[in-house]
């Protein structure tokens, strides 16, 4: 998976950016084994950090999801975002299999 880190009005060190990387695979892999990629943009303004992850699910309906968080923490300010982009990935992955399911019980009656 493509992940990208930007940073506007400061610097992303390299402890910062194997944080991204490491959360955000260990959360994308939980729920889509085949995700495209992510994009992270860290903000900071004035003493806030804002921070909005981006990520796409990797299915055929090329859904992508996103997360926000702001806090006076950049790893903070991540984590709730990180947190936020893995209720929409669990409900996306939720409502994928539902429907799935679905399907193929309409099959099987058919059958």
């Amino acid at each position: 998976m493509h992940i990208r880190i930007s940073g506007h009005h400061m610097n992303n060190g390299s402890s910062f950016s194997q944080f991204v990387e490491n959360k955000i695979s260990d959360v994308a892999n939980k729920y889509f084994k085949k995700a495209v990629g992510a994009d992270v943009v860290v903000l900071k303004e004035n003493n806030k950090y804002k921070s909005s992850l981006i990520i796409n699910n990797g299915t055929s309906h090329h859904q992508f999801i996103k997360g926000n968080g702001c806090a006076y923490d950049v790893y903070e300010s991540f984590n709730m975002a990180l947190s936020k982009l893995e209720k929409q990935l669990s409900k996306t992955h939720s409502k994928l299999c539902s429907h799935k399911n679905k399907l193929i019980a309409k099959v099987k009656r058919k059958i």
